[in-house]
């Protein structure tokens, strides 16, 4: 049976939730979809705030990926921030090559997405992606040695 991506979205605490069904690879029309219940949440006086779920989601593209960026425009309009949780590390090196994670939070689960969202505005905002130390090749560049005289 061919699987079919689809986006279900559910309240909690006014917060909006979404979670992506049968999206081993991430497709754009879902994330599509996602705008229009944002927007229609919004309209309906929910919280500006998202956390989006990519629970067994192995891989974004970039159409997934801008409309993502889309959606968080949207929310920043409205002083909300989109969060994702459970990000697996094939998803999150494509967002950090796309050096686009400044936009969003990142949490590890669901749980303290909505915890950190029930704070007042007040509490600073969680280190993003690339705050993170990296490690690896990449992680520092190698000075040259000097050739001397």
């Amino acid at each position: 049976m061919p699987l079919r991506p689809s986006v279900q979205t559910h309240l909690v605490d006014g917060h909006l939730l979404a979670e992506f069904w049968d999206c081993l690879r991430l497709d754009p029309v879902p994330v599509q979809a996602l705008q229009g219940l944002y927007d229609t949440h919004l309209r309906n006086g929910g919280k500006a705030d998202i956390i989006i779920d990519l629970s067994g989601v192995t891989f974004a593209g970039s159409t997934a990926l801008g409309g993502f960026l889309k959606l968080q425009r949207e929310a920043s309009k409205n002083d909300g921030r989109v969060a994702f949780c459970h990000v697996e590390p094939n998803v999150l090196e494509v967002i950090q090559m796309s050096n686009i994670e400044t936009y969003f939070l990142f949490f590890p689960n669901r749980q303290e997405a909505l915890a950190f969202f029930s704070k007042p505005a007040s509490t600073p905002r969680p280190k993003t992606v690339s705050e993170t130390p990296r490690v690896g090749p990449l992680s520092s560049r190698r000075k040259r040695p000097n050739p001397g005289p």
